[in-house]
């Protein structure tokens, strides 16, 4: 499944393919995103990342999870899904990460509202929540410029390296989007 941003920017679903590029891009921006990701920790093998994308395909086989590559032209920069999608309640989660030479262009909040679009229209569902840790500003700023509600914060709600971590909670609801859209 491919979805088109612009005509150089798109998302294509995670697949067998993406293992070996993903895997060089992970360890690329390992350093940086350690910071915020503990899961980065985990990365240890172009296995790992090929045992992911197979389990990640199951989750959008059942309809709770769709994790994509963010495509610049042929290039991959970064990372971007729905995930623990509660198809009961019509929630989904939105997560993301970029190479950081690719930061502050803007392609993070474009595939975002991509993702969003796909989230409301095709998936159906009602609210999307966004959690960040507390001093990751750069996530904090792209959840308030998609206009997503801050609910709180999750207090020692991650395990990381560096301690149990804050994270602010945000959400945005289908209702909430299609009003956003109007005023566009």
């Amino acid at each position: 499944m491919k979805l088109e941003i612009n005509e150089q920017l798109y998302l294509q679903l995670l697949e067998p393919e993406h293992s070996s590029e993903l895997y060089t891009l992970m360890c690329k921006n390992a350093e940086y995103y350690i910071t915020w990701f503990p899961w980065i920790a985990n990365m240890q093998s172009e296995e790992f990342i090929s045992n992911y994308i197979k389990d990640s395909k199951q989750r959008t086989a059942e309809g709770t999870e769709y994790a994509f590559a963010l495509f610049l032209g042929t290039k991959m920069i970064g990372r971007l899904g729905i995930y623990r999608i509660n198809l009961i309640n019509k929630i989904g989660e939105i997560g993301y990460w970029i190479d950081q030479d690719y930061e502050g262009k803007g392609y993070i909040k474009k595939a975002c509202e991509r993702v969003l679009q796909f989230a409301f229209n095709d998936l159906h569902l009602n609210r999307m929540e966004l959690k960040c840790a507390s001093d990751n500003i750069r996530s904090k700023h792209t959840a308030q410029r998609l206009h997503f509600t801050y609910e709180g914060t999750l207090r020692q709600a991650e395990q990381h390296q560096r301690g149990a971590l804050d994270l602010l909670l945000f959400s945005l609801l289908k209702e909430e989007w299609e009003v956003g859209l109007l005023k566009k």
